[in-house]
């Protein structure tokens, strides 16, 4: 088989991407999940925008847009991206026959069971992360647009040790098809920072790097956007000292914004809030 064009190539593997996107899309969690609920939902939003990035980056969200690259991909190749698409969809699938198991399980030793109730990301997620959730699934969502995905059950996950392992191979697999494409590694560091311009807590871009910290591209968007940003000081309490919380910066250093929130101080406190230029600028 001859190296077949990217453009040609891409269009084959549209339809695996596909199922690999809807699967993510129809995860749900169970409320055994508990405490973990909120960051274990914003994995699965970092997973999917993670690999809608990679795939906008190749054409696949597009494939005619692919058209723009000059590389070819060899039978190796092709054969290799479609490894690693079958890969997390198959993670998916494992799951979810897992799940099902379960299901059937619990439902035999309880037919009157409630332990297999799952939470609703729209009333059930704790307000610290629905900021978060809202942009990644929009960001992923965007590049979606025009696509025409089947409408299937949803289906849930209730073990965390499950969830962890289906959510590694997952990130495992997208990590090797990021890598395998370096030509296209500035458009997919130009999509993140836009995929973050929107989370205007700095207490969000935190949340991100727990989530996210297996995405190198978005981690180095997150950093960047970190130190434009400055620091975030909040539920800080001072009693009898001078403190001084903010940047010194040298004369015509130009210094960067902070946040301050939730800030308790006593009679006998000396506290300066803000920057300090030193000499003139």
């Amino acid at each position: 088989m001859e190296p077949a064009s990217l453009a040609v190539s891409i269009v084959g593997l549209a339809g695996l991407f596909s199922t690999c996107i809807e699967g993510l899309e129809y995860v749900q969690l169970g409320k055994q999940f508990g405490k973990d609920y909120g960051k274990c939902l914003l994995r699965v939003d970092a997973s999917k925008l993670r690999l809608s990035r990679w795939a906008e980056s190749v054409g696949l969200m597009h494939p005619e847009s692919a058209e723009r690259y000059k590389a070819s991909l060899s039978q190796d190749e092709y054969k290799l991206v479609q490894n690693l698409l079958e890969q997390i969809r198959d993670s998916l699938q494992d799951a979810k026959e897992n799940s099902t198991r379960y299901e059937k399980r619990i439902k035999t030793k309880d037919p009157e069971t409630t332990s297999l109730a799952v939470y609703d990301p729209v009333n059930d997620l704790a307000p610290q992360f629905q900021n978060l959730h809202l942009t990644l699934r929009t960001q992923a969502a965007q590049r979606q647009m025009g696509a025409s995905f089947l409408t299937k059950a949803k289906w849930a996950l209730y073990e965390k040790k499950k969830f962890d392992n289906m959510i590694e191979e997952i990130n495992d697999s997208i990590a090797e098809l990021v890598d395998m494409f370096p030509a296209t590694l500035e458009d997919q560091k130009a999509s993140s920072k836009q995929e973050i311009q929107g989370l205007e807590e700095t207490q969000d871009l935190a949340l991100l790097k727990e989530v996210a910290q297996d995405d190198e591209i978005l981690m180095d968007a997150v950093k960047d956007l970190a130190e434009q940003r400055g620091h975030s000081f909040q539920d800080l309490v001072f009693t009898g000292s001078s403190v001084h919380a903010g940047d010194i910066n040298e004369a015509g250093v130009a210094g960067k914004g902070h946040s301050y929130t939730r800030i308790n101080v006593s009679d006998r406190s000396k506290v300066h809030l803000g920057n300090v230029n030193r000499g003139r600028g």
